[in-house]
C-alpha cells in the first residue's frame, strides 16, 4: 500500500474502511480477526463517506462515485469541473443533514486558490459551496453542527465558517489557525466529542489538538 487514507469507523461492523488513494483500491480491516479485506475497482477513490441507503459515496480523481462493498460495484456520478483537466477532488466529509461535501484543487498550481468546496444532496446533485482555496483537505463539522472545518493544506491554515443548515450554505470565512514551515501544513482533520479539532500535520510530523475557544 503506498497512501492508505480517508479511514471511517464502523462500530456496529467492528471494522474500518478506508481507501488507498494512489491505487484503484478500497480496503477494510477487522479488529476482531486482523484481516484486511482489499476491493478492486475501476476507479481511484480518494476518500469515503457511508450512505444512510447503503453503500458509500466518495471522491474520486476527477468526480464523484458510489460504492457498493456487497458486491463491489461502483457508479459514477459525474465530475463538477468537467472539461478542466487540471482540476482533481480530494478529501470530504458529510453535514449534519447527510450531505456529502468534498473539495477540488489545482493539481498544477498546489500554491493557487483554485480549489473549490463542493456539496452533493440525496438526490445527487453537485453544487459549488465556496472557491477559493489551495487545496482544501481534511474537513469536519462542529459538534453543534452549525460550525464547519477545512485544513487549507497549501495556504498552511484551518479555516473556520458558519454553517447554515436550513440553507445549507458556508458563511463568515474566516481563519481558525495558521501553521508555520516548522509545522508543516494541516491535512487529515476531525472533531472529537468535547469540540476540539484534531489535525495531522503533513511534513510536520505530528497530530495536534486545537481548543476550539
Amino acid at each position: 500500500m503506498n497512501c492508505g487514507e480517508a479511514p471511517v469507523w464502523i462500530p456496529e461492523e467492528g471494522r474500518f474502511y478506508f481507501v488507498e488513494t494512489e491505487e484503484r483500491e478500497l480496503y477494510t480491516y477487522s479488529v476482531e480477526t486482523e484481516i484486511i479485506q482489499r476491493y478492486p475497482v475501476p476507479l481511484q477513490f480518494q476518500c469515503l463517506a457511508r450512505r444512510e441507503k447503503g453503500g458509500w459515496i466518495g471522491t474520486v480523481q476527477r468526480g464523484v462515485a458510489l460504492w457498493d462493498p456487497e458486491d463491489n460495484t461502483v457508479q459514477y456520478l459525474g465530475n463538477p469541473e468537467l472539461g478542466n483537466g487540471r482540476i482533481l477532488c480530494n478529501d470530504g466529509t458529510v453535514s449534519p443533514g447527510g450531505d456529502f461535501i468534498f473539495g477540488t484543487y489545482d493539481v498544477d498550481d498546489l500554491d493557487g486558490p483554485k480549489g473549490s468546496l463542493y456539496i452533493v444532496d440525496s438526490n445527487l446533485n453537485m453544487t459549488l459551496l465556496d472557491p477559493g482555496f489551495a487545496v482544501p483537505n481534511g474537513m469536519a463539522f462542529g459538534v453543534d453542527g452549525t460550525s464547519f472545518y477545512v485544513s487549507e493544506q497549501f495556504g498552511r491554515r484551518v479555516l473556520l465558517f458558519d454553517w447554515d443548515p436550513d440553507t445549507r450554505k458556508l458563511e463568515n470565512r474566516r481563519t481558525f489557525v495558521d501553521f508555520n514551515k516548522e509545522q508543516g501544513m494541516p491535512d487529515g482533520l476531525i472533531i472529537d466529542n468535547d469540540g476540539f479539532v484534531w489535525v495531522a500535520h503533513w511534513q510536520g510530523w505530528r497530530i495536534t489538538r486545537f481548543n476550539p475557544e
